[in-house]
């Protein structure tokens, strides 16, 4: 199971190929409270004022006591570029000037998951009790498209068969959720109908894997590329000059359209892989054969 976390390694370790120079990194020799606005380091040789990232929360260092190995925050510094200050564990790493935050990596990620849209489906379903009085059901909102309803269970009525006469309304004024599933085929009370459809994939939060997407597994290098190459395209006029990699001169500032080429050759992989799991799910899940009425 690949955590959200392990996601963001992921991303970032495509980021960090195409750059020349790594982040310097130390550690905390103390635990780091929510509120604290010190903390003492094992080398602050490394660090000088500006930004810093421990686990998930980026913080700004006001001043540096070398001499002690202790940092300062300023008054606003804990929780900065929408992240939240939490406590944090001695031992645990401090990256300095991080290339991209954690925070920035996840927002990312959701974003390619929220803007696939209609190109790439998750899949989820959604079970009703059959009402014989009536033949309208109401269906997530989630829901963009029914693929099959499975009716009966194994213990009460029997077999599960396919529903033959069914109709979904994807701008139901009957529902709740503004999504129907009209059944026409005779049902029994109290009897169950799984409805497998197709919904955007599902953003991810702290806790969450991959599979709470609910994409398929082989689409998890999909949204890996998408979320880096979206990343190397917002790349600072810095980044590009002095830190992307040109073969042959790594002692030389580069060609600010280097970092260019490096995003369009990420992005091209992206479209690459979406076509192919587009094609492939759209061959694992046809839609059945059924009459709407």
């Amino acid at each position: 199971m690949t955590t959200f976390n392990q996601m963001v390694d992921d991303v970032l370790v495509y980021l960090r190929s195409f750059t020349r120079d790594q982040e310097l990194s130390t550690h905390l020799v103390e635990s780091l409270t929510a509120s604290a606005l010190t903390v003492q380091v094992n080398d602050a040789s490394l660090i000088s004022r500006g930004r810093i990232e421990i686990d998930d929360e980026v913080m700004w260092v006001d001043s540096v006591d070398r001499a002690n190995n202790t940092i300062a925050f300023a008054p606003y510094g804990r929780g900065m570029d929408g992240t939240t200050a939490i406590t944090h564990a001695s031992l645990s790493r401090l990256i300095v000037q991080p290339l991209y935050s954690r925070q920035m990596v996840k927002d990312t990620i959701n974003q390619i998951l929220g803007g696939l849209g209609n190109q790439l489906f998750a899949v989820d379903t959604a079970t009703l009790t059959a009402n014989p009085r009536t033949v309208s059901y109401d269906l997530p909102a989630s829901t963009q498209r029914v693929l099959n309803v499975l009716a009966g269970d194994f213990t009460t009525f029997g077999d599960s068969e396919y529903v033959r006469r069914w109709k979904f309304d994807p701008q139901s004024t009957v529902s709740d959720t503004g999504k129907s599933l009209y059944v026409y085929d005779p049902t029994m009370t109290g009897m169950t109908m799984n409805v497998t459809f197709f919904r955007s994939p599902v953003q991810l939060g702290n806790g969450d894997s991959f599979e709470d997407t609910l994409l398929p597994g082989t689409c998890y290098d999909v949204i890996v590329l998408g979320a880096a190459a979206r990343l190397m395209s917002t790349a600072t006029s810095y980044l590009a000059s002095t830190r992307a990699i040109e073969p042959g001169s790594l002692d030389k500032q580069v060609d600010p359209n280097q970092i260019t080429q490096q995003s369009r050759y990420l992005f091209t992989l992206f479209q690459q892989r979406l076509e192919e799991e587009k094609v492939q799910l759209l061959h694992s899940y046809v839609t059945r054969t059924h009459y709407t009425g």
